[in-house]
């Protein structure tokens, strides 16, 4: 059974949370890899050799918008992606899909950082991801800002109380339809 590992912030960790660490795709074994805060400028080389030693075929990566910030700039956020991808694609993995960094609306963690700042530098780094990865970036084009987010304005809404169909599970959604794709082919 072909083994998936899910990497990232604490969108992969809430994710992980929240279906109790599996994404319920038939004959694909998940393995979950999110820490929250993560950066690629200050990456924990063990974690990342964590998640290659599982010896996944696939990854699904969720990194970078924690790295913007008011002095950094969108081609080194890209660059350090990208660096991640082939860290992974020489550890054997067949397919690395690379998520597009989300909107947000809070920045009190990032001193200076407003949302102006924040959505210039994640649009130029996902226009830079979309062209480098092509049909392995992933779109979350149904999560809508701020509807299918918590209070906090950064995660994604995980209360069933709010709405049936959440920002965690339109998430969710999106990440098992791009691996059962690659399951029938």
């Amino acid at each position: 059974m072909p083994t998936l590992i899910l990497y990232g912030s604490s969108y992969i960790e809430r994710l992980r949370r929240h279906c109790d660490g599996d994404l319920c795709i038939s004959g694909v074994n998940t393995v979950f890899f999110g820490r929250g805060g993560l950066r690629t400028d200050r990456m924990d080389q063990r974690f990342v050799r964590q998640a290659i030693a599982t010896g996944a075929e696939f990854a699904f990566l969720h990194v970078g918008g924690n790295d913007i910030s008011p002095t950094s700039t969108p081609r080194e956020i890209f660059e350090r992606i990208v660096e991640l991808v082939f860290t992974f694609n020489n550890a054997g993995m067949k397919k690395v899909w690379v998520a597009e960094i989300i909107t947000r609306g809070n920045f009190s963690k990032v001193p200076g950082l407003t949302k102006e700042a924040y959505e210039c530098q994640r649009i130029r780094i996902n226009q830079l991801l979309h062209k480098k990865f092509g049909k392995h970036f992933v779109q979350f084009k149904d999560i809508k800002y701020p509807t299918d987010y918590l209070q906090d304005l950064v995660h994604l809404q995980t209360s069933e109380l709010i709405t049936v169909n959440t920002g965690i599970k339109k998430y969710m959604s999106r990440i098992r339809r791009i691996i059962a794709s690659t399951q029938k082919h």
